[in-house]
């Protein structure tokens, strides 16, 4: 046999059991072999809907949203509402978040309120529809504005100023739009909350069909 080809199988033995020995070796001194790993996947993106509550709650305390201790005064409710929706669109919030906002600026009356609710549901697994329909049976049910209502139809000017008067008129016919459901009906509305002498001087210096605007 050739000496050079007796040698080979022997070389190629000895190379395997190098190999296994410096992998051996390694592996006790705490060494990986070097191995070629994927880099990892980067973050995903830290948006509104991805953040913890204290994130969620930070932003949103930087929107100056209303704070609702339970009034039931209509005006301030819608105020309430029209605010949070303004601040909830502009945040792109989801259901659960818009939930979790609400509840976080309940105070007083209204915390007792939404505590009463939580004994009896699951606020995680409210959407905001169903929180909605919960306010509005406390705070914007139908005995509130059928007062509204009654509010709205005994409303004269008496010691208020004009623009004083127009504006309340406003906010008061707001929740009565059947008492007001035309324009023409709507300016003699107005006319007949006027001080008397006041409706006559506007009466006397208008022409023309009268609008409200």
């Amino acid at each position: 046999m050739n000496p050079e080809q007796a040698r080979g199988p022997i070389e190629g033995s000895c190379s395997d059991n190098l190999e296994k020995e410096l992998v051996e070796l390694q592996k006790q001194y705490g060494q990986a072999p070097n191995v070629e790993h994927p880099p990892p996947p980067p973050p995903p993106p830290v948006t509104a809907t991805t953040q913890p509550l204290e994130r969620l709650y930070e932003c949103f305390q930087k929107q100056h949203p209303p704070v609702c201790e339970g009034s039931t005064n209509l005006v301030d409710v819608e105020d309430l509402k029209s605010s949070l929706q303004d601040i909830f669109v502009f945040m792109h919030l989801n259901d659960q978040e818009k939930v979790s906002c609400a509840a976080h600026m309940l105070n007083k009356d209204a915390r007792v309120w939404c505590n009463a609710i939580k004994q009896t549901r699951d606020p995680t697994q409210m959407t905001w529809a169903d929180f909605e329909v919960d306010f509005n049976e406390k705070y914007y049910n139908s005995a509130i504005l059928t007062a509204k209502m009654n509010e709205f139809s005994r409303f004269y000017q008496v010691n208020l100023s004009l623009a004083e008067y127009a504006r309340k008129f406003d906010r008061l016919a707001k929740f009565s739009p059947e008492m007001v459901p035309t324009e023409t009906i709507r300016v003699v509305r107005f006319m007949e909350g006027l001080k008397p002498e006041l409706a006559r001087d506007v009466d006397m210096g208008h022409t023309g069909p009268m609008t409200y605007s």
